[in-house]
């Protein structure tokens, strides 16, 4: 189903589909769109728990670590780390300082859900929905709740090898390493003609 700038691939209806492999920018510029529906979901958590005295300013894809802008009457609490409000300082010799947050439980497991959760039942993010990419199996087939979370820990190495599981990606014809582990693959479709 397509509607504006959504495009839903139906696993049932799978012939309907022409499959060629997701080029590697396709694919980050869906991790883009991604990191900005996580951050500003992440950012509304920030705000509320804080009251409105933390906000983000920038979002990680991937994992949750934020930059943030922090009111001078905020004074951190352990109670904090839970949430995403612990952060540590970075002083700067520009101007003002850069605050940067630990990540925390409960943005660990929004990250998890949201990529396990939509990669489970849909094959597809809301970023891969507008790139009109999905994540199958070898066997094209939707990748299940065990192994859309596989994918999830697969980005987490990925990330802590410098990134260097997502530019294997980069060379046409690799998976990265998110997709060799857990035996999955990333399309681009368009209807048969």
């Amino acid at each position: 189903m397509t509607t504006g700038i959504i495009h839903r691939y139906h696993f049932a209806n799978r012939q309907q589909y022409n499959l060629v492999p997701a080029e590697f920018k396709d694919r980050l510029i869906a991790q883009l769109i991604d990191g900005i529906i996580l951050g500003l979901f992440c950012g509304l958590i920030f705000f509320i728990f804080s009251k409105g005295e933390v906000y983000s300013v920038w979002a990680m894809p991937f994992i949750p670590v934020y930059l943030l802008q922090v009111a001078d009457a905020h004074v951190n609490s352990f109670s904090d780390f839970w949430w995403g409000g612990a952060y540590f300082t970075i002083d700067s010799p520009f101007g003002s300082n850069v605050f940067v947050n630990y990540p925390s439980p409960l943005l660990w497991v929004g990250y998890a859900l949201y990529y396990t959760v939509f990669t489970a039942i849909y094959g597809q993010t809301p970023g891969k929905m507008f790139k009109k990419l999905v994540v199958t199996t070898q066997h094209e087939q939707k990748p299940g709740f065990a192994r859309s979370f596989c994918r999830w820990i697969g980005y987490l190495i990925s990330i802590f090898s410098l990134g260097f599981g997502f530019l294997i990606a980069a060379r046409e014809g690799q998976a990265a390493w998110h997709d060799a582990i857990c035996v999955t693959r990333v399309y681009q479709f368009d209807a048969n003609s």
